[in-house]
């Protein structure tokens, strides 16, 4: 875990170097980015201070989760899971 928190700083510095202010920022993870949602850690804390403005997540592929989040925001990041089993493997616009 410690690697892919590394991983993911350097990605988010890299990111930032890149960003237009006002404009989103998108955090793409395979992994959902908490095992409760809302619940507080590294992963939602780096996302948190490097400005992310939408997190899309996939890795659930089971019918019923208490993490299939469908833009919910959550601490000022707007969360969805896009697995594509999950949203019957139709493309789904994040910013819309």
């Amino acid at each position: 875990m410690k690697r892919e928190l590394i991983r993911l700083k350097i990605s988010l510095q890299e990111a930032a170097k890149l960003h237009t202010a006002g404009k989103a920022l998108i955090a793409a993870l395979h992994y959902p980015p908490f095992v409760r949602v809302g619940d507080e850690n590294e992963v939602t804390s780096l996302l948190e201070e490097f400005g992310v403005t939408d997190c899309v997540y996939g890795h659930i592929h089971h019918l019923w989760s208490r993490l299939r989040l469908d833009r919910q925001e959550i601490r000022k990041i707007r969360y969805s899971l896009v697995a594509c089993d999950q949203i019957n493997f139709t493309p789904k616009s994040v910013l819309s």
